[in-house]
């Protein structure tokens, strides 16, 4: 409980936009645990599903955006903001439109650091204040081209969620970095689904499903874990992508595979489909009191 409540407190302080009702800071005030069993998706879906994609790649803009818009979804985009600014300048425009016409511009640092790019050594995670200056430098980047965003959530580069140690103290410091700036944070494990209980004792480690061919994956095995059943009415699905539509790129999904997908999620009729950000505002700012 004590853990739960902390949570929310420094949710409180983090977010004072116009998007939360007062429902919402009167449940972050309380010191109630609601039962999954009054709580419910809207529009009576079964299941909440947000599908995300990281780094910021053109064809998230020209092949991905307009996928989900063809379904009325709305996505996360994690970007890695020097990758943005240094390289794909031309296309910070767009990335404001997306983000206006609903999509979450999220964070996946400036720099992308992790080791397991670097022979499993890289010295930019060995200390909180490297961590810090990776994350923060990406928030005010974010905050002055993209948009303000007080309840931006975070995506782990390479799903890697410690500072220096891969243990519990490294992974306790690197969360400590992303409380001061971020409500939640996206991980990997998509062993089961996230629920209220798991998300409000811990919002820093989001399960999530991650996509990726090189190791033989299939549209087929992406279907599997969609189709994985979830207990109560609180379950909580995330998709990882990467390039869509984009031969020889980082984990890419065909754009007919992508189409696919989207459209079996469409089809099912059983998805509440919306950003990592909005499925948090939602589950804490619910009263089923």
């Amino acid at each position: 409980m004590l853990n739960v409540l902390n949570n929310t407190v420094r949710l409180k302080k983090l977010i004072s936009s116009s998007t939360f009702t007062l429902g919402f800071l009167s449940f972050i005030l309380s010191n109630s645990v609601e039962a999954a069993s009054c709580f419910g998706w809207p529009s009576g879906r079964p299941i909440a599903l947000s599908i995300t994609y990281d780094d910021g790649y053109p064809d998230n803009l020209t092949a991905a955006i307009p996928d989900l818009e063809t379904y009325g979804f709305r996505g996360s985009f994690y970007l890695a903001t020097n990758y943005v600014s240094q390289y794909r300048a031309s296309d910070i425009p767009q990335w404001k439109q997306a983000a206006l016409k609903g999509h979450e511009i999220g964070s996946h640092t400036s720099t992308h650091e992790c080791s397991s790019l670097n022979g499993g050594v890289n010295p930019n995670l060995a200390t909180q204040a490297a961590v810090t200056a990776a994350v923060t430098n990406a928030n005010t980047w974010l905050n002055a081209n993209i948009n303000e965003d007080r309840g931006r959530t975070f995506a782990y580069p390479c799903g890697e969620t410690w500072v220096g140690q891969n243990n519990s103290t490294g992974e306790a410091a690197y969360i400590n970095v992303l409380r001061q700036q971020h409500i939640a944070a996206r991980w990997l494990d998509p062993s089961a689904p996230n629920y209220r209980a798991s998300v409000k004792a811990q919002p820093y480690k989001l399960r999530a499903y991650a996509y990726d061919p090189t190791t033989g994956q299939t549209i087929q095995d992406i279907k599997n874990y969609l189709d994985q059943p979830t207990v109560g009415t609180d379950g909580w699905k995330i998709l990882i992508f990467h390039n869509v539509g984009t031969p020889n790129s980082v984990f890419p999904i065909t754009r007919a595979d992508h189409q696919e997908i989207l459209r079996y999620i469409y089809s099912s009729n059983k998805y509440w489909v919306a950003p990592v950000r909005d499925v948090i505002h939602y589950m804490y700012r619910y009263d089923c009191q």
